[in-house]
């Protein structure tokens, strides 16, 4: 095989290439995906994104790649070759590719057998503990020339990460737990990895470490895990990353679709992406779906929500990447796991949970929260009940549909009188539902004109009155379902001709989609003080929904984390100014911690003084909800100030109203740039994807850009606030939770809620543009409120910025004559 681009610099044109390779059967690699570009059309030229789709983890040269690459196929069955037919020519290159390392294997057995036949398997923890002074090895590791600086290339001693590292080891060997700031640009995860990771050695216990999103979880297992396996009596602390079922590939259902589209010959896109998960299912080991870069369509067909999931019945449950997961977990020193599955397992562990439904977690002793400011939306998030009407009609018309056509295929193995009957009964309860579902959605939309979003008083007794009757009409069916999959079963057993199995799949996952709304129904019906009931409109829903939500959380964690010795709660942005407190009153509320719980602020590695500059239009109209006035000058400031900096620009909006109506402003007048714009219910990371790729790319975004996104040097120069990042004061949860914290007046909770959300999202909102050391970026602040000496809140919020940065009050035209000035000097590149 020839490697173009390697060792070699490419020395022939392109035409020559096709001449030579054209009279051969040489392989072409090539080092860069732009040399690709080059050749693409090149007899012989090997199309490298597939085989880095089936095998993400290759790395190196060329040469070390297609080295990988054969190496991991020659473990692979060569059952596996009549599949190629199915997706590629038997002239192209990949095939040809494919054909020499699999016809390398020795091995013949069916490929169907292979399947997730690589994953990981933990073994047990060993005894022995090992006599680890925490403190010490802490200092040898980050202290200046420390061991760091010696294992890791290009590691540079931060004084900040040294002192995060301290602060929690000391927290670990005192087990007083700790609050703690750690400001951007500190290596803050290393900073807890490593005291945790010794300790958990040291003591036999168990860590949990909880992070904001997947992508974080990720990069954690991924990176710093690596990092810290290099230390001294590290290597083997055992790590399992875990996430949510649908995470993770389904053997099962791929064997069923691979089956589907790669036996019929038809050499369709969907194949080929189906084979090279079938690659890379066997070589996989973890079975991580977030590891795999798929369509979301092909995800969904090889993934199981747990409606779908077959749990201990599956004959798969053996190789089920899931279930290995869970396993490892409990085999493990440390669980890396995500907000989502910790709210979901605080839920399971509250009293007034059902226990019966298991603990996704193992036992643990020591817990790491890290983004620890986002936790409180998560576990709102999974603690909330929510009912929609569209929903329940849906569900309903999918039962009766579905279990006609099982009592069909049961008629002639019961009695006729039994089954005429069940029909009827059907029948009825998908009527009556179906009416009830109606009379709610009417509830519903007459609270909507009314603006009266939380439901009490007669309002709410009669939506309670309602959920009731929708409740017992899906009991109703659900014991009904219940009997028909007894009589399912029993059909089995007795050696009859049983159902259709893709019927019997139906069935079963609408079975569990039932007893999921019984579950919302019972929670929304629940009388709690600590609750509230209210209407929730939705974009996807023209009927909305109706919800019960926790007014305030604190409660429900302090109760669950009691029995934790070990609590460390982290991030860049916990730490709200207040006179006469030390600034973490805030996150203590919201996390459900004493008062005397300890907090410390750490400062950052960053030179916000001389890398960031934050300007705000001092001549723009103030900010009210609806005014166009505001919308027309702010989307005239943002399409001229876009026109002078061009990519690696984005816009922060709090709402989809607003930005919709600021980019329809601005239509046809961007120049040279690619404008991606965020719709409901888009994934931010597939924006993220081309953006990063696209230096003239420009991103409109709403909440989920403001935290979490991590795009250094030019990706991130110039970032627009639209406002400041409040939440509506009339949104049902947010008045109840400012009530909540506002014991003696309104205004109170104002302060001890409400305004320290909306500064804790902003310090998230403008950490995004500086992520290294080497960063130049602009804020520029339409919002005048930020500065208004009249609004308490002002003060806070300047007074909580970076030490360093000043806010330049300035008018629009000084503005963009400063984005000419710093673009033209090469400040802003």
């Amino acid at each position: 095989m020839t490697y173009v681009g390697a060792e070699e610099p490419l020395s022939l044109q392109k035409s020559e290439l096709i001449t030579l390779l054209g009279k051969s059967s040489a392989l072409l690699f090539c080092e860069s995906v732009e040399t690709f570009a080059r050749l693409r059309g090149t007899p012989g030229l090997v199309d490298e994104e597939f085989l880095r789709l089936c095998f993400p983890s290759s790395l190196g040269s060329v040469a070390e790649r297609v080295d990988h690459y054969l190496s991991v196929l020659s473990t692979m069955p060569t059952t596996l070759l009549p599949l190629l037919k199915s997706v590629f020519n038997e002239d192209d290159a990949i095939a040809r590719f494919l054909e020499i390392g699999l016809g390398s294997s020795t091995r013949s057995v069916p490929w169907e057998e292979y399947i997730c036949s690589g994953l990981e398997n933990i073994k047990k923890r060993r005894s022995e503990e090992k006599a680890i002074d925490l403190l010490e090895a802490v200092k040898l590791v980050f202290a200046e020339n420390g061991l760091l600086e010696d294992i890791h290339p290009g590691y540079e001693f931060r004084q900040e990460q040294f002192q995060t590292s301290l602060e929690v080891a000391e927290s670990i060997a005192l087990e007083k737990g700790i609050l703690l700031e750690s400001g951007t640009g500190t290596g803050k995860t290393l900073a807890y990895l490593v005291p945790v990771a010794y300790h958990v050695v040291s003591s036999k216990r168990r860590a949990v470490i909880s992070t904001r999103t997947r992508t974080l979880q990720d990069q954690l297992m991924q990176k710093d895990v690596q990092i810290m396996r290099n230390l001294p009596e590290l290597k083997e602390v055992r790590v399992t990353s875990l996430k949510g079922r649908e995470r993770y590939l389904c053997p099962n259902k791929l064997l069923g679709h691979a089956h589907i589209a790669l036996l019929d010959n038809s050499m369709n896109p969907y194949a080929k992406e189906m084979l090279a998960l079938v690659l890379w299912s066997i070589s996989t080991r973890d079975g991580d779906l977030d590891r795999i870069r798929i369509s979301q369509e092909t995800r969904s067909s090889v993934s199981a929500s747990r409606f779908e999931c077959g749990s201990r019945s599956c004959g798969d449950r053996g190789r089920c990447p899931y279930y290995r997961a869970r396993e490892n977990s409990r085999r493990s020193d440390i669980v890396i796991t995500n907000h989502a599955l910790l709210s979901s397992e605080i839920q399971m562990k509250s009293p007034e949970a059902d226990s019966e439904n298991g603990v996704l977690l193992p036992s643990f002793d020591v817990l790491v929260i890290d983004e620890a400011h986002g936790f409180e939306k998560a576990l709102t998030d999974t603690l909330t009940f929510s009912i929609s009407p569209r929903n329940i009609k849906d569900i309903t018309e999918g039962v009766i549909s579905v279990t006609g056509k099982v009592l069909e295929q049961l008629a002639a193995l019961f009695d006729e009188t039994f089954i005429e009957s069940a029909k009827s009964r059907i029948s009825l309860l998908h009527k009556e539902t179906v009416h009830a579902a109606k009379m709610l959605a009417s509830l519903l939309h007459s609270s909507y004109t009314r603006r009266d979003m939380i439901l009490q008083g007669a309002l709410g007794e009669e939506a309670r009155s309602l959920t009731e009757k929708i409740d017992q009409l899906l009991r109703a069916q659900a014991s009904m379902l219940v009997q028909l999959d007894e009589m399912l079963s029993e059909s089995s057993r007795d050696g009859d001709e049983a159902p259709q199995d893709s019927n019997r799949d139906v069935f079963r996952t609408l079975r569990s989609q039932v007893f999921e709304i019984i579950k919302n129904t019972s929670g929304v019906m629940t009388r709690d003080d600590n609750r509230i009931v209210f209407f929730s409109p939705s974009e996807s829903n023209r009927n909305g929904a109706l919800c019960s939500a926790p007014v305030g959380n604190d409660t429900v964690i302090s109760d669950v984390m009691r029995a934790i010795p070990i609590k460390i709660f982290i991030s860049a942005t916990m730490w709200v100014f207040s006179r006469g407190s030390d600034g973490f009153n805030y996150s203590r509320r919201i996390l459900g911690l004493g008062e005397d719980f300890h907090a410390l602020k750490l400062g950052t590695s960053f030179d916000f003084g001389n890398q960031l500059r934050l300007m705000l239009l001092k001549d723009m109209p103030e900010y009210f909800q609806n005014s166009l006035e505001y919308i027309d000058n702010g989307a005239e400031f943002i399409c001229n100030a876009i026109n002078i900096v061009g990519g690696g620009s984005a816009v922060l909006f709090t709402s989809y109203s607003d930005m919709k109506q600021v980019e329809s402003r601005l239509s046809n007048r961007l120049k040279g740039v690619d404008l991606h714009v965020q719709r409901p219910f888009e994934s931010a990371s597939v924006i993220l994807s081309e953006h990063v790729t696209n230096e003239k790319s420009v991103i409109f975004g709403t909440r989920t850009f403001w935290e979490g996104i991590d795009l250094p040097g030019d990706k991130l120069k110039l970032l627009i606030i639209f406002k400041l990042p409040f939440d509506r004061p009339d949104e049902p949860l947010t008045r109840a939770r400012i009530r909540h914290y506002g014991e003696r007046s309104f205004v109170e909770g104002l302060h001890k809620y409400y305004y320290p959300k909306m500064i804790t999202l902003f310090r998230q909102g403008i950490g995004r543009v500086i992520r290294t050391r080497e960063d130049h970026g602009v804020i520029i602040v339409l919002d005048k409120r930020i500065v208004d000496p009249q609004r308490n809140y002002s003060v806070k919020l300047l007074n909580s910025l970076p030490a360093g940065l000043l806010v330049e009050r300035i008018t629009t035209r000084q503005v963009l004559t400063n984005l000419r000035n710093l673009k033209k000097t090469g400040w802003l590149t």
